[in-house]
């Protein structure tokens, strides 16, 4: 039970990874336009990447670890107590705040149907997954939107 809580927490580290990557690619880049000709040696050594990875790593740790520690009742719950009662800014609140473990779930069954499929996890997979990922967001916000139409009416 404590390592598929710590599984779900981990995989919300991932995504921090694939930026990282994405930063010293640019970094590399940068430096090589500047002429700075030991750009591998100046972009690793950039102490600024570094902490803004770790800074962003920390935060999505924590993120993961109050989404695994809490249900979307106790979080909603909080929200209402702290601004005093349900309204419309507390309920857009819960809202975001229960889209984020959404998309990675939605994420996740993509890529299982991805593998089930015979495709290779790589660049190609993120292309194609990507729109579709979009897709399922706006139709699951739209069907949120409309049960939410429903009981405030």
């Amino acid at each position: 039970m404590f390592f598929e809580k710590l599984k779900s927490i981990l995989k919300y580290l991932i995504p921090i990874f694939y930026f990282a990557i994405l930063f010293y690619l640019f970094s590399f880049i940068s430096n090589l336009q500047l002429g700075l000709f030991e750009s591998l040696k100046v972009t690793f050594l950039n102490t600024t990447i570094a902490i803004m990875f770790f800074k962003y790593l920390v935060v999505m740790f924590f993120t993961g670890l109050f989404f695994t520690i809490f249900s979307t009742l106790q979080i909603k719950s909080a929200i209402d107590f702290i601004f005093r009662g349900p309204n419309l800014f507390t309920t857009t609140i819960f809202l975001f705040l229960t889209f984020i473990p959404m998309i990675f779930e939605m994420w996740d069954e993509l890529k299982k149907a991805w593998k089930i499929r015979g495709g290779r996890v790589g660049l190609k997979m993120g292309v194609v997954l990507l729109p579709s990922l979009i897709l399922l967001s706006f139709k699951k916000a739209y069907d949120k939107a409309k049960a939410i139409g429903i009981i405030m009416k």
